[in-house]
């Protein structure tokens, strides 16, 4: 009887050793695993993290030497200086309305077209011309004004923009780029490749004005000044 009864005693003590030493080894293994996960993880993080700091840093460097192109500076300067040439028509300000409520709004958050979309529609009439031209009359769809090179107009800036506008459609191709803006020192955006609701509008005091690319806009003349 007491032979069983120490048998018994030496099993159990012995399953009670080796549950012990399964249990940790599991939670060995638990712990590696974590932390080969976390460090994996954490390589991948960074991996990604200096992706986009080169990525970042190329499109600062793409931006600085296309700025300094002759090209581009000279197209900067012709689109600031016949922005203002652009023909202004009686019908503008219901064109670019009726332009916002009937296709721009369909396509914005919701459908919403409510006082926030319309309050978004420009008040100064060299934009309002400037959208009526390029957005509202133009034949293309939201999201492909671009394709829009000569508006008929007789106006300077018509001119210039049937030169100088493919030679931008293709640097945003070459590039990659979303867009690619010119504004001018008083915060006016003169030209842009996709055309959409901020084009013709200032960055100082427009609809706008309290956008990224305005905050953009005022560090970047700020550092320059």
């Amino acid at each position: 009887m007491r032979r069983n009864l120490l048998l018994i005693t030496l099993t159990c003590f012995g399953l009670a050793c080796i549950m012990l030493i399964a249990w940790r080894a599991y939670d060995i293994a638990h712990d590696g695993i974590q932390r080969a996960t976390f460090e994996r993880l954490t390589a991948l993080r960074e991996s990604k993290r200096r992706e986009i700091i080169n990525y970042i840093d190329g499109c600062f460097d793409q931006t600085r030497l296309l700025a300094a192109a002759p090209a581009v500076g000279d197209a900067m300067t012709e689109f600031a200086e016949t922005f203002d040439s652009l023909t202004r028509s009686p019908d503008d300000a219901t064109d670019v309305q009726r332009f916002y409520r009937e296709q721009y709004a369909p396509r914005a958050v919701n459908g919403d077209i409510g006082a926030a979309t319309m309050e978004l529609v420009p008040f100064d009439r060299t934009a309002l011309a400037a959208q009526a031209i390029f957005l509202a009359r133009n034949p293309h769809e939201v999201g492909q004004k671009d394709k829009l090179v000569d508006p008929g107009s007789a106006s300077d800036y018509a001119a210039v923009h049937g030169r100088r506008h493919g030679i931008f459609t293709n640097i945003i191709d070459t590039f990659g780029f979303y867009d690619l803006f010119l504004i001018d020192l008083d915060g006016r955006i003169v030209y842009s490749v996709f055309k959409e609701i901020d084009f013709g509008t200032s960055l100082e005091d427009g609809p706008h004005s309290d956008s990224n690319l305005a905050a953009a806009f005022r560090r970047a003349r700020s550092s320059d000044s």
